[in-house]
């Protein structure tokens, strides 16, 4: 499964935290979440929060700012992590999260970036 956000022009974003993703604590998400927004404006909250002890087995992909107190078994792409933690906004920082790319299944494919295609097999 996929949870997907694209995120289009808002007024106030650096002000306001009321957008994105948020996965609570305890929640098991199987599969990819993905906040997409090709924006050049600079925010200091996350636009993905995953609690502590939330689990995300697959993938996290995130064009702005994640926030990783929970684990994911998989792989995350982002463009900073940040930790609102005592009042400060800690950027490129983890505080409590863990990523573990080790125990994804084999079965488990991934996103797609991109459209190429290729050939998988050879039929003779």
């Amino acid at each position: 499964s996929a949870l997907v956000v694209e995120s289009k022009e808002t007024p106030n974003r650096k002000v306001s935290n009321s957008f994105g993703i948020h996965v609570q604590g305890n929640a098991i998400i199987n599969g990819i979440l993905a906040y997409l927004d090709d924006s050049d404006e600079t925010s200091f909250f996350p636009q993905i929060t995953v609690a502590e002890n939330a689990l995300i087995k697959g993938e996290v992909f995130c064009e702005k700012n994640l926030e990783l107190k929970g684990d994911v078994h998989g792989s995350v792409s982002t463009t900073n992590f940040i930790a609102l933690e005592q009042g400060g906004v800690y950027q490129n920082h983890l505080f409590n999260g863990s990523i573990d790319s080790s125990v994804l299944p084999l079965q488990y494919s991934g996103l797609l970036f991109g459209n190429e295609k290729s050939i998988a097999k050879w039929m003779y």
